[in-house]
């Protein structure tokens, strides 16, 4: 397979990609349900640790290393099932890159990383929209990306934004051309930043968005 990169905020597209296709039509890729739904239950695994070790509140050295585990598990299940895909006379080309998986003849056409950039609205509901800078116009991601992965930050007015997404918190994976962030109550009055990158069907990120925010509703 292609792995994904080792940064998790860009494994985690992919593999939401792999296993809900494989768990749609898991024959279609010569695997069986059993095997999707094993995939799936790795996945969640990870989905869970990963929002524990990005939490503040609830980062620990124990927390990490698990979520570390839990990436290593879903990595070696991702290749086990890639050769199984890979050695399949009935899975196209096609079929191989909706899955984020190389082509098999030798010569395949490369994906390169996108090279344009999210541009976000916020709302002060925490709803964020998703357009294009090469079409601004238009809702929605570009041709060859996959998702964008969302970077937020939440804070008091007069708090410094956020200049890149370190300085931000991994909040989710957009497939389509909104995405809600989670705000409260309490929220009132607070400002939500927010930066974004589009990623490849390998996973492979693009160059990061401008800052978007907004103040929260009361």
């Amino acid at each position: 397979m292609n792995d994904p990169s080792n940064v998790d905020g860009v494994l985690l597209p992919w593999s939401t990609n792999f296993s809900a296709r494989i768990s749609l039509t898991p024959t279609v890729f010569s695997l069986t349900a059993a095997d999707a739904t094993a995939y799936a239950a790795l996945h969640a695994d990870f989905v869970t640790r990963l929002a524990a070790a990005d939490t503040p509140a609830t980062r620990t050295k124990a927390i990490v290393a698990a979520k570390n585990q839990s990436k290593a598990n879903l990595l070696a299940k991702a290749r086990q099932f890639a050769k199984v895909i890979k050695a399949s006379p009935t899975v196209t080309d096609a079929q191989r890159a909706d899955l984020g998986l190389p082509a098999r003849d030798l010569s395949p056409t490369p994906v390169p990383p996108p090279t344009t950039r999210p541009t976000l609205l916020v709302d002060p509901f925490g709803n964020v929209e998703l357009h294009d800078e090469a079409t601004p116009t238009k809702r929605g991601k570009p041709k060859g990306t996959m998702a964008a992965v969302l970077f937020a930050k939440l804070a008091d007015a007069g708090a410094a934004a956020p200049a890149t997404p370190d300085d931000a918190k991994y909040v989710g994976v957009a497939t389509k051309d909104r995405f809600a962030i989670p705000v409260s109550p309490a929220d009132a009055g607070k400002v939500l930043w927010v930066l974004a990158q589009w990623v490849n069907t390998k996973g492979q990120p693009g160059p990061v968005s401008p800052v978007a925010s907004s103040r929260i509703a009361a």
